[in-house]
């Protein structure tokens, strides 16, 4: 490297946020419905903020991976990526054949 020269280190959500995706997300924080979602915002945006991994998933306690698979999932495809993966909830009761059939006997 060259004398008086800095390597500029690489931020790990691509570029810092703007405005207006750290008011989306501080929002998302606060308001959505999914207590996973909500804790996914705080993630990216203690990131955004230069804080430590280790640190953060301490704090949200998640693993270091999870919170760095959050980035991942921020650089790709941004606020979509975010609100994608949410597959809680218990399966249905009904398939889709059954229930088809039940609709038809009701004509």
């Amino acid at each position: 490297m060259e004398k008086g020269r800095q390597q500029r280190k690489r931020h790990i959500l691509g570029e810092p946020l703007s405005e207006v995706e750290v008011e989306t997300l501080q929002e998302m924080a606060s308001h959505h419905r999914h207590a996973n979602f909500r804790r996914r915002a705080l993630g990216v945006l203690a990131l955004n903020d230069g804080r430590s991994g280790p640190a953060i998933s301490g704090v949200l306690r998640v693993s270091v991976p999870q919170l760095y698979n959050w980035a991942l999932a921020w650089r790709e495809r941004g606020l979509m990526g975010m609100l994608s993966g949410h597959v809680g909830g218990a399966p249905r009761k009904l398939t889709a054949t059954p229930a088809a059939d039940s609709r038809a006997d009701c004509v």
